[in-house]
């Protein structure tokens, strides 16, 4: 399994993201996801 599957599995056992649809996904904690916006890792159009 390669490492970015890897690391949004365990997110998502940990129930910080939730998978909507193949390749979609969503922030539970909006905090996390705002320090996201914020580290400039996301661009400003990307669902979160």
């Amino acid at each position: 399994m390669n490492t970015p599957a890897h690391s949004l599995r365990r997110l998502q056992a940990g129930n910080i993201v939730t998978k909507l649809a193949h390749g979609e996904y969503r922030f539970e904690d909006e905090a996390l996801a705002q320090w996201i916006r914020e580290q400039g890792t996301l661009g400003d159009d990307a669902p979160v």
